[in-house]
C-alpha cells in the first residue's frame, strides 16, 4: 500500500495510485482540531502543508509583515458593532497605506471580510510599488522551513510550495477593491503601470528561487472565478503561469494554480495555460463545469477538487452520494479530493470520513 507522500507524488505525475489521493491542507486553520487529524491520518489520509518557498511573501492575511526595514508595519484590533476589527497598516518613506478587515468573534476560524482596502486612490499604487520594489530585493530561498516541514511530515503528507498571486488577482483579492481595480486596469495610470513591471520582475525573481526549492508540488494560489475575463486571463495570468512552468522545468516539480469558482467562459485558457494541475475545482451546482466535462475541457491536467460547496453541511448518506458521484464522474484514481476550507471541525471530519469511505480508505 502507498504512503500519503507516495501517493501524492503518483497522482501529480499523472500516474495511477492506489486508492483516489485525499489530502487535507493543516496551516489554514486556527484552533485545535480535537483529534480530527488523529483519527483521519490513522485511516491513511494525507496531509498537506503550504510553505513559501522564498521570503518575503505578501499573501493575505498570513504572511503580511515582509519585515523591510524601510518598512513600518503595524496592527491594531479594536471591537465595532459587534465585530472584531483589525487595521492593517504599512508606513513607507513615499506614503502611508492601510486596510481594515473583520472577524466574526464567534468563529475561532481565519476567515475575514474586507471592509477597506490598502489601495483607495491612484497614488496609493505608489507605496504597493515601494514595498514590493524592496521586496523584491530582499527575496531568498526559505528552502529550510519547507525541508524541515516535510520531515515532521515524513511519508504522512507532502509540503506544496505555495507563490503569490498573478497581478490582477493579487490587485482585487489583496489590495484593491473591484472596482478599484476595474478601473486602474482599464486606464493604466502611470502608478499602475509600474505595478505591473513590478509584479513581472517579482515573479521572476520568485520563479528562479522556487525552482530550486526541495518541494515537488508548487501552488499559486490565484482564486480564478468568473469575476476575471477570458482576455485579462490571457493577458495578466497565463505569461505569470508561463514564468513559473517554464523556472520549474526539468525540475520534477509540477505547477498547480489554484481555480475555485465558475470556469466555463475560461475553459478554452485554461486548457491552453501551461499549468500542470488544476487546484480546488469546485463541482456543480456551485461550480458551472461538470466532472466529465472537466475531463474533456482539460485532459492534460491533473484535477484536484475542494470540498463541494453544496454539500457542505449535508448528511453522511448525502455526503456519500456526492463523493462518489465524483469518482463515478471521473472514473480513474488519478485524482485528488483535498479539503483547504475553513468550516468547524466537526464538518470536515464528516467530509473528510465520507471521502475516505467511498475512496477504499
Amino acid at each position: 500500500m502507498m504512503t500519503p507522500y507516495e501517493r501524492h507524488l503518483a497522482v501529480i505525475n499523472g500516474e495511477e495510485p492506489d486508492r483516489v489521493d485525499v489530502v487535507f491542507a493543516t496551516g489554514l486553520r486556527s484552533g485545535p482540531n480535537h483529534g480530527m487529524l488523529r483519527r483521519l491520518m490513522a485511516r491513511g489520509m494525507g496531509i498537506t502543508r503550504i510553505i513559501p518557498p522564498y521570503k518575503p511573501m505578501f499573501f493575505f492575511d498570513h504572511m503580511i509583515n515582509p519585515f523591510l526595514k524601510d518598512v513600518s508595519y503595524s496592527q491594531k484590533y479594536y471591537y465595532e458593532n459587534g465585530i472584531w476589527m483589525i487595521l492593517h497598516k504599512y508606513e513607507t518613506p513615499v506614503g502611508t497605506i492601510d486596510s481594515i478587515v473583520g472577524i466574526n468573534p464567534n468563529n475561532k476560524l481565519l476567515t475575514h471580510s474586507t471592509y477597506t482596502y490598502f489601495v483607495k486612490e491612484v497614488q496609493d499604487w505608489a507605496v504597493v510599488n515601494y514595498i514590493f520594489e524592496r521586496m523584491i530585493d530582499a527575496l531568498e530561498p526559505n528552502y529550510d522551513e519547507i525541508a524541515g516541514e516535510q520531515a515532521d511530515l515524513g511519508t504522512d503528507g507532502t509540503i506544496i510550495a505555495v507563490v503569490d498571486k498573478s497581478p490582477f488577482q493579487r490587485a482585487w483579492v489583496e489590495l484593491a477593491s473591484m472596482e478599484r481595480t476595474a478601473y486602474d486596469f482599464i486606464e493604466k495610470p502611470p502608478e499602475f503601470l509600474e505595478y505591473l513591471d513590478i509584479q513581472r520582475r517579482f515573479h521572476l525573481k520568485a520563479a528562479e528561487i522556487t525552482a530550486g526549492c526541495p518541494a515537488m508540488h508548487v501552488t499559486m494560489v490565484d482564486n480564478i472565478t468568473n469575476i476575471i475575463s477570458p482576455q485579462f486571463y490571457r493577458e495578466y495570468c497565463m505569461p505569470y503561469y508561463d514564468i513559473y512552468t517554464r523556472a520549474l522545468a526539468g525540475t520534477g516539480k509540477k505547477f498547480a494554480v489554484h481555480h475555485d469558482g465558475l470556469l466555463r467562459h475560461l475553459h478554452k485558457e485554461i486548457n491552453e495555460a501551461s499549468f500542470d494541475i488544476l487546484d480546488s475545482f469546485t463541482v456543480p451546482p456551485t461550480g458551472n463545469i461538470s466532472i466529465k466535462e472537466a475531463k474533456e475541457f482539460f485532459p492534460g491536467k491533473i484535477l484536484a477538487v475542494n470540498l463541494p460547496p453544496h454539500l457542505a453541511y449535508a448528511s453522511m448518506e448525502e455526503l456519500h452520494e456526492g463523493y462518489q458521484q465524483i469518482l463515478d464522474d471521473y472514473g480513474s484514481k488519478c485524482l485528488i479530493i483535498e479539503h483547504v476550507e475553513d468550516m468547524p471541525e466537526e464538518v470536515l471530519e464528516r467530509h473528510l470520513t465520507a471521502a475516505l469511505d467511498v475512496c477504499g480508505y
